[in-house]
Formats: structure tokens, C-alpha cells, sequence
């Protein structure tokens, strides 16, 4: 059985940590659907297209990764992809401290515990050269 895996974020813009966590998830499932935020509560720097296409180039390489952008849950995203894992990347301290209760709301986004398969939460490490980096550029 082929596993898709999703590993959404704003990417404002990608850095080493986040492609150090693609690398070691495509080594892990079949394919991977980097999907960049467009609609996002944060101030990004550079625009969804912008921060698209920088990640298109960065991870061109990568046979078993795609680049797309979507709005809306990440959950019916992921569904409308066919991935049944999202991935989320730890870097920073507050990484872990936020990822403590995410993979549980996926679960009820996706409608879990109502008979329907939910999505499964995937949490990858960057490695310890990569750790604390934040993508967003000061200003």
C-alpha cells in the first residue's frame, strides 16, 4: 500500500530545517505533498506564489515530493489529496510545545471516533544543526 503524507506550513520563507524534515519524510512514505499556506493568520514576507515556487526549486531534487498551496483546513486538504498522514515538522522548543495537542484536533477535524478514518499525525525532528531556525526574515 502507497502512503501519501502532507507537511503543511506557511514556508515564509523554506529554510534548512524545513527541508531537512521533507528529506527524512520522503524517506519514510511514498510520496509527500508539501502544501503551502495561503490563507494564514501570520504576516508572511512573501506572498503564497512567491513562497511556492521558492520551495518548488528548493525541493525539485526530491523525486517523491510535489509542491502545491491550498486554503482552508488542512484536514480537507489532505483528504482531497488522498494523504492519510500530516506531518508536522519540530525545529524549536515551541514547535513541541504546540505540537502537544495537534494531532488530536486532526483527529476531530477529520471526523475520527465518528466511524469515518481520521488522519494521522506524523511528528519529525529536525536535526540538531537545523533546530530553532524560524523561516520568517526580520524586519
Amino acid at each position: 500500500m502507497k502512503i501519501s503524507a502532507i507537511y503543511p506550513g506557511t514556508f515564509d520563507p523554506i529554510t534548512n530545517g524545513h527541508s531537512d524534515i521533507i528529506i527524512k519524510a520522503s524517506r519514510l512514505f511514498d510520496r509527500v505533498i508539501v502544501a503551502v499556506a495561503g490563507s494564514t493568520s501570520k504576516n508572511t514576507a512573501f506572498t503564497t506564489v512567491q513562497r511556492t515556487e521558492m520551495a518548488k526549486q528548493i525541493l525539485a531534487p526530491i523525486e517523491n515530493v510535489e509542491v502545491t498551496s491550498f486554503s482552508g483546513l488542512v484536514v480537507d486538504y489532505a483528504k482531497a489529496q488522498g494523504a492519510k498522514v500530516i506531518i508536522r515538522g519540530l525545529r524549536a522548543v515551541s514547535d513541541f510545545v504546540n505540537a502537544i495537542g495537534t494531532p488530536e484536533l486532526y483527529l476531530l477535524q477529520s471526523g475520527a471516533g465518528n466511524s469515518k478514518p481520521g488522519r494521522r499525525c506524523f511528528q519529525v525532528c529536525a536535526s540538531r544543526r537545523h533546530a530553532g531556525i524560524k523561516g520568517l526574515l526580520p524586519g
